[in-house]
Parts: C-alpha cells; structure tokens; sequence
C-alpha cells in the first residue's frame, strides 16, 4: 500500500510538470469563455537538439523592456542553456566548467541578475557563485562562513527552484529560505518550529545577515498539515529597472496572498479565498506523521495552493490552486485531472478581480508559470516530441477584469 501511494505522489508532482498536447496546430490562438473571462491560449515552440532538455530545473527569466529571456541549468551539459521566449529561438550555452579556477558546482538554485551576472547556489558546499554571461566566476561566497554560527545551532537555509535564492542588484543582497533545525522532529515541540521565521537576507558587500519578520500563515503555526505543511513557492517580484520590489510568498496549505514588501520593510497577508472551492486544509495528528499512507493519501485529497505570482508591467497578481478530490473516489491515479483547477487574478491591493476554471488545460508546469506584459508562459512537454521547449501562453479580456 505504501509504494502505491508513493507512486501517486509522483503521478501528482508528474502532472504538474508535463504538458500533452494532442496533435495539432497550436500556432492558432484558441479562446475560451470562463466566469465572464475570455481566456486566449496559445502556444510557442523552440526546435532543439539532445543536448538541450525539455523542462530545466533549476531555470531564471530575465526582462529586457519587451524581451522575456528564458535560463535553464543542463544538468546533463553542466551548462546554462539561454532562450528568447519573445524570438522563440535559442542564444547559446553557457558552458560551466566543474574544477579549476572557474570551477561551479552542480546548480542547485538560479538567478539572473543581468546577461553577465548569473547567481548559482550549491545548497551540499553551501556555496554561491556569481557567473558572467560566459561561465567565468566572477565571485564566489562561502555562505557556511559568512552566516553566523549561531544561525547554524538552530536554522538551516534552502535554495531551490521552489524557494530560489533570490539577489537584488540595487542592494546587493540575497534572500534565501530558513528552516528550523532547532526542534526538528521532536515530540511535543515539532510545530514549535513552525512559528519561527523564514525568511532572511545577506548584504553581500557587508555580509551583514537579518532574520525578516516573515512566518508561516498562523493555522499552519498550530496544526499539523503533514506533506502540504512544508510546501511553498517564492516569486520575486521586479519593477520595469529590474529592481526587486516584493516577495510573494505561497503557502499550499493556506489561501492566503502574502508578501514581503522589499522597500517598505513589510509583511503583508491578505485573506486569498476561494469561491470556488473550499479553502481549510483538514488536520493531522501529530501520531500520523509516521504513517505515509495516511500522509499521502490527506496530500493528494485536500485543497493544494500551489503557486502565485504577479505582473508589474500591468499590476495584476495571479494564483493557481486545486480543489478537494471529489467524495467517493478510490482510483487515485492521475487524481490532479480530478480535481478543480482555478486560476485566480487579483489587483495590486490583492483584491480578487476574477476566479475562473482552468479545466481546459491541466497538464502544465502551473509551479513555475512566469507572467510577462500581460500574458502567462507556462512551461509545458510534449510527450511525443523530444525536440521542443514548449510554454502554453495564456491571454485575458482587459475589459471582462474590470468588470
């Protein structure tokens, strides 16, 4: 029973990172009506060869005024492969090299800056790296060094492609994920560890460090959540200059809008639910955490907020999230398709202008969608085809959001 529901958890994670299209002619920009809302699709496709991939993890996008630039790390080249999303072609690769002077470890968190300043994270070394746009290391930061030892007694810091480190060139500091280490799995005090911060930041030309005011939305401070309690996504927010202006935080297991406010030193939440679907993730006992079949089986059932994100060019925030699984059904396979899928828009005071069903397209990377003058790229493959780098692009009727 145990591997059966392990097997759903990467059927769930599976269906959020692939994308099948049927054969057709996806250059045709197609239109839906949801909610009041008229949705265009389209789709673009970029033709590549064996030693590109279809889905990069870690990856970056990057504006340049009407230019949306796609980075992904080759774990296979070891290389940083570049994309015009607005030419739809590729630029080149970066090649890394693994030793020597200019030697970069394995990438395990991407962010660019600019076309010659790409930062890379080894979370095993602990180490960041500053890369140019042709692989030279400009510099590196030993960040087991540079962060207090008294951090390292109680906390622990993670950079991934769903809690990227995070760089602001104006202040010349990172904002990097904290986990507790200090209470760990012990019992009574294991939620303790929810209550604690995290989120912090590192002036890298002073390597001055600060705790931010940022937590856990509060039910998940006091209950249990099993496998959604630990999942979230961190989107950075950047005006026109690249400057980073916001934080937005999303928490699976609550349908809070959240942020940190850069410039004003703010954390803001702001009520996030749902029309559509319920909202309150049910609880689990602190008896159940050693029971994956449970665990698993409560991940794949309840309401799941999965990713937010939002467009300065036009101030519009947007949120993917699923609903509960329906009652009655025993077949957990492919159990995402079951479940009601709403995109939700919301205005610059995170106010929610539309909700609407996103049915019609289900197999996308809804995690890693990026929103660009109006539209969202959601990368997406093609199980027939091996040579494409696909993104589904999603459009909205300016007029029907104001309604």
């Amino acid at each position: 029973m145990k591997n059966f529901f392990i097997f759903v958890f990467v059927s769930f994670l599976v269906s959020l990172l692939s994308c099948s299209y049927k054969e057709e002619d996806t250059s045709e920009i197609q239109q839906e009506e949801k909610g009041g809302l008229i949705l265009s699709y389209d789709s673009i496709a970029i033709s590549i060869d064996s030693s590109y991939l279809r889905f990069y993890n870690p990856h970056s996008f990057l504006k340049i005024k009407d230019t949306l630039l796609y980075y992904g790390y080759n774990h296979h080249n070891h290389s940083i492969d570049l994309f015009s999303l607005s030419n739809i072609s590729i630029i080149k690769k970066i090649n890394l090299d693994k030793e020597g002077p200019n030697g970069v470890a394995e990438a395990h968190s991407l962010f660019v800056s600019s076309p010659d300043s790409l930062f890379i994270s080894n979370e095993n070394e602990s180490t960041l790296y500053l890369v140019s746009g042709k692989g030279k290391v400009l510099k590196k930061w030993a960040l087991w060094k540079i962060l207090p030892q008294k951090f390292y007694e109680k906390n622990r810091y993670s950079a991934t492609l769903e809690y990227p480190l995070i760089y602001d060139k104006h202040q010349n500091t990172v904002y990097i994920r904290l986990f507790d280490y200090e209470y760990g799995s012990k019992n009574p005090d294991y939620q303790k560890g929810f209550q604690k911060a995290i989120l912090g930041k590192l002036n890298l030309s002073n390597s001055q460090f600060t705790i931010l005011p940022v937590f856990y939305p509060e039910d998940i401070q006091k209950n249990y959540k099993g496998y959604l309690q630990h999942m979230m996504c961190i989107f950075p927010l950047l005006d026109e200059e690249n400057r980073l202006q916001k934080l937005f935080f999303t928490f699976a297991a609550s349908p809070n809008i959240s942020y940190y406010d850069v410039q004003k030193q703010q954390y803001i939440i702001s009520d996030g639910k749902s029309t559509l679907t319920e909202n309150e993730i049910e609880n689990l006992s602190w008896a159940d955490r050693r029971d994956e079949d449970k665990k698993m089986q409560h991940f794949v059932k309840q309401v799941n907020f999965m990713f937010t994100a939002f467009d300065a060019s036009c101030n519009r925030g947007y949120r993917f999230h699923l609903g509960k699984l329906p009652e009655g059904i025993t077949d957990m396979r492919n159990s995402v398709l079951k479940q009601k899928l709403v995109l939700t828009i919301f205005n610059e005071n995170l106010k929610i202008m539309k909700e609407v069903d996103f049915a019609a397209h289900r197999n996308v990377g809804l995690r890693f969608f990026y929103p660009f003058n109006g539209k969202l790229y959601i990368p997406c493959f093609d199980e027939k085809r091996e040579d494409l780098l696909k993104f589904l692009i999603v459009q909205f009727n300016e007029k029907d959001l104001q309604k």
